[in-house]
């Protein structure tokens, strides 16, 4: 007799609730009723409970450009305070532990 992967069922089984259950709202889905499907593994009971999930998602997306691009900008920002040198200038400016040295 073949053994049963314990984390396969219970993967499966955790996977089969999405089609029991709205996502959002967690009403029950009766068996008769249309469900609304996003992004194929999340199912609805309405339209508006989807659309809802789109809306929380794309905030969420956002928000993590937004801290991204914020962190960008400061990674971008203390390079170039850190290092700062000109062609005909061989003098270099090291900022650490809020000490900034000038070595030429």
């Amino acid at each position: 007799m073949a053994e049963i992967d314990k984390g396969f069922v219970r993967h499966t089984s955790h996977r089969s609730r999405f089609l029991e259950e709205c996502y959002l709202c967690k009403a029950e889905f009766d068996g008769k009723s249309d469900i609304f499907m996003y992004r194929g593994e999340m199912g609805f009971c309405s339209e508006e409970c989807r659309n809802e999930q789109i809306e929380i998602e794309e905030e969420k997306e956002r928000i993590m450009m937004k801290k991204m691009k914020a962190s960008s900008r400061k990674k971008k920002s203390n390079s170039s305070s850190s290092s700062s040198s000109s062609a005909g200038d061989k003098r270099v400016a090291v900022q650490y532990a809020n000490t900034t040295a000038v070595i030429t």
